[in-house]
C-alpha cells in the first residue's frame, strides 16, 4: 500500500510539473490534466493516511 501511495504521489508530481510548465509558458492546460493531478494527489494522500491509521508506529519507517 505504501508503494501505491508513492506511485500515485509521483504521478501527481509529474502532472504538477506539466501544469507549472504550461503556466510559466502561458499555455493552456486541459482540465483533464488538472483533475488528474488532484485525483492522484488525493488518492496518494488517502493511501498514506490509511496506512498510518493501520499501524501508526511503523507506517512510515
Amino acid at each position: 500500500m505504501l508503494y501505491a501511495a508513492i506511485a500515485l504521489l509521483a504521478l501527481a508530481a509529474a502532472f504538477g510539473l506539466l501544469i507549472l510548465k504550461n503556466w510559466l509558458t502561458s499555455a493552456d492546460t486541459s482540465r483533464g490534466v488538472i483533475y488528474a493531478h488532484g485525483l492522484f494527489a488525493a488518492a496518494g494522500l488517502g493511501f498514506l493516511l490509511y496506512r498510518w491509521t493501520q499501524s501508526p508506529q511503523t507506517a512510515l519507517r
